[in-house]
């Protein structure tokens, strides 16, 4: 008998799947959290805003009144993105001005705004529309709805002809949206960049320690990755791929699973976002087969499941026959939350392959699990922090 690490670090032909809790781990501030702290006096603004406007939002479509100062605690309407007002409306709380959600809430966000599902706590832009077209409210509506329509309206966006104009609106104002984001990944690159010891002795450092930890390096096939720091390309070129772009054309999106292609919130799925993708990044070596995959630092978010669902058929992972094992790795960020990060990601893993099951036309869909855990071709391990 052996332990669990010794024999993942046997597996050969690696495929390391990264996502943003890798970055974070390794020392690069590029969390979800991280962007919103950059702009603390948009947040502020925003926050401010709605707590002022919320209750005077229905007298700005019944227009009763002076409205002008309706827009003060705003400052410049013009200069903030749409976007921008739903992750803060949608994160808030009434004590703080942005709580500290994890990397993933911005596309659960997105995915549940354009989502018909009314069990959710999010805003639909559904609503807006209907607010818009019909540009009257009631108190059944939301309040971050009505301020949303509000702000639309005001920027001179009074009505649509169709739900495809406002959704394509939508997307181009989430276009503007990435680009600050990738702006604020660049600027994290150019200071670690201005202080070569820094970068070199830290961040590249904790990467190389962390790859060693997850895999044996000279067993590893490639390397997919959800960060979108272009820091990795050159250290492990051609083996690297960014799978949602880099800094300079990161996208954000939703799975495929909300609606089909002709629908007009199919735009916003990351299978349309990468056919109509403008970077094209192409190494011939990072599609060398592989047999084992290792995972670390990503949520397994449902918005994920197209990109991980043929990576487990490509291990032949439903095949009893075959070997190829799957692990999901992670580190413990937090001592005092230690039962609670190795509950999220157990309850996570069982998640995707429930789904995973379904997409396979199982109807049993927790016996798969069942199967590949008892085969030890799933497995979860722990790496240390770098800190530790």
């Amino acid at each position: 008998m052996e332990f669990k690490e010794h024999a993942i670090k046997k597996l050969s032909n690696v495929k390391l799947v990264l996502g943003n809790g890798f970055d974070l781990h390794c020392g690069l501030e590029t969390s979800y959290k991280n962007y919103f702290d950059s702009i603390p006096e948009k947040v502020e603004s925003i926050f401010n805003w709605y707590k002022n406007f919320k209750d005077k939002a229905y007298s700005y479509f019944s227009k009763v009144g002076n409205t002008d100062d309706f827009w003060v605690d705003l400052g410049s309407y013009n200069e903030i993105n749409v976007w921008d007002i739903y992750f803060v409306l949608n994160t808030i709380d009434e004590e703080k001005a942005i709580t500290n959600k994890n990397w993933k809430d911005i596309e659960e966000m997105m995915y549940a705004s354009l989502n018909d599902d009314k069990n959710t706590k999010f805003t639909k832009w559904s609503e807006v529309i209907y607010i818009l077209s019909d540009n009257s409210v009631t108190y059944f509506n939301h309040p971050a709805a009505v301020c949303i329509a509000a702000y639309l309206k005001k920027r001179g966006f009074k009505s649509f002809l169709s739900k495809t104009a406002f959704y394509e609106m939508l997307m181009e104002e989430l276009r503007i949206f990435e680009k600050q984001f990738g702006f604020f990944i660049k600027k994290q690159i150019i200071l670690r960049e201005r202080n070569p010891r820094e970068i070199n002795e830290t961040y590249l450092d904790n990467v190389d320690n962390t790859i060693s930890l997850l895999c044996n390096k000279n067993l590893l096939a490639s390397i997919d990755s959800f960060n979108f720091s272009p820091m990795l390309i050159k250290k492990y070129e051609p083996i690297y791929s960014n799978i949602n772009g880099t800094c300079g054309g990161p996208i954000f999106g939703v799975d495929s699973n909300l609606c089909l292609a002709n629908d007009d919130r199919y735009i916003f799925t990351k299978t349309s976002r990468r056919l109509v993708q403008d970077m094209y990044i192409h190494t011939s070596e990072n599609n060398r087969p592989f047999e084992n995959v290792v995972v670390y630092g990503h949520s397994l978010g449902v918005n994920d499941y197209s990109y991980f669902f043929p990576l487990l058929d490509k291990i032949y992972i439903s095949d009893p026959t075959r070997e190829g094992k799957i692990v999901f790795a992670f580190s413990i960020f937090d001592k005092n939350k230690k039962n609670e990060i190795i509950k999220n990601l157990r309850m996570c893993i069982t998640a995707l392959f429930e789904e995973y099951a379904k997409y396979k036309g199982y109807t049993q869909t927790g016996r798969l699990l069942d199967s590949v855990t008892t085969q030890k071709r799933v497995l979860m391990l722990e790496i240390p922090n770098i800190k530790d």
